[in-house]
């Protein structure tokens, strides 16, 4: 008995010393970005927009007194923050079809976005119920049968599709916007493996609980948590540099001798005369559909930038540095 004690007593000074204070740290960068991106592109007035950045500041809010509350009501407020942040990416994949959808009639994103909006409700009634398990004292929980099991499970599941959700359609929406889906993951290895690992995070620890459990008292929730937070801001920071590297590679001028050739053209050539291929294109079916794909593409990109952060076009360099100026910032922001 003393010693499940002495090990309940460690778990909470390492957590109350380490995990959470890291954890929230952590939690104000996520909220302070797309507080950023939203405000630098003035949709602050839309609700949608509004719904997410509030889901994502109560992510951040939820976590400020774990130093002064009890160890149910600071699991239910683990919940509430994890909860959150997955609701709040869920609400950008709605806020990002329903602006694809304006720009490109395809059933497809119709689907993507009802199953983002049916997300949205699903994530945010789990949020609700997890308020509603801070409420309970922990007698009444444990007067009620297996409800805060229950609640846990809920809320576990639900995070579980959420995070699939997402990454199926970020690969969906670049295999539609690029038109290959493994050029993009080839192209893009970094931030591949590690949405592969945003959407594994938990099996890991199911693993390692079984055995640690088994030994220990001591809980490895909160490490996971801190671990999952972690992914989530490096998914946020390889999207940006990704970003940045293909404004950076539009922005280059081609050196290849077939550039140069096409470049000597266009200032021989009138400039009425130009244009052979686009009129081609249109004058045949299969061309006006290469070219109508074309567009549609060029317009969908167009859409993902509207939502990915502005970094300057050194994408390695400015994004890292922008990402730990923020944690930066958010340290300094701590009491000491």
């Amino acid at each position: 008995m003393s010693s499940a004690r002495a090990e309940r007593g460690v778990e909470s000074s390492v957590d109350l010393a380490l995990f959470l204070p890291a954890s929230l740290v952590l939690d104000f960068v996520f909220a302070a970005h797309f507080w950023s991106l939203y405000t630098a592109s003035d949709r602050l007035a839309q609700p949608r927009v509004q719904f997410l950045v509030a889901s994502a500041w109560l992510s951040f809010v939820t976590l400020v007194p774990f130093a002064y509350v009890s160890q149910h009501t600071l699991q239910a407020l683990t919940d509430i923050s994890e909860t959150t942040m997955v609701l709040t990416l869920v609400v950008q994949v709605a806020i990002i079809t329903r602006d694809a959808v304006k720009q490109c009639k395809l059933a497809s994103l119709r689907y993507f976005m009802r199953a983002a909006e049916v997300f949205t409700v699903t994530g945010t009634a789990v949020a609700v119920l997890s308020v509603a398990d801070v409420c309970l004292t922990s007698a009444e929980a444990t007067a009620i049968s297996g409800w805060h099991v229950t609640v846990e499970a809920v809320n576990l599941a639900q995070q579980n599709a959420a995070l699939a959700f997402i990454v199926t359609f970020r690969y969906f929406y670049i295999a539609l916007s690029r038109g290959s889906l493994l050029a993009a993951i080839e192209k893009h290895p970094m931030s591949t493996s590690l949405y592969a690992l945003l959407v594994t995070h938990e099996y890991p620890f199911i693993i390692a609980r079984n055995v640690v459990s088994s030994n220990t008292q001591f809980s490895l929730k909160p490490l996971q948590g801190f671990y999952m937070r972690v992914l989530v801001l490096l998914c946020i920071w390889a999207n940006a540099r990704d970003h940045a590297a293909s404004r950076a590679r539009r922005r280059r001028p081609r050196t290849t001798p077939q550039a140069s050739k096409n470049r000597h053209l266009s200032s021989v050539v009138p400039q009425s005369s130009a244009l052979p291929s686009a009129t081609r294109h249109r004058a045949s079916p299969s061309g006006a559909r290469r070219l109508s794909s074309a567009m549609s593409r060029q317009s969908l990109r167009k859409v993902y930038q509207l939502h990915s952060p502005v970094v300057a076009p050194q994408p390695t360099q400015s994004a890292m540095s922008a990402f730990m100026s923020s944690l930066a910032g958010a340290a300094e922001s701590l009491p000491q």
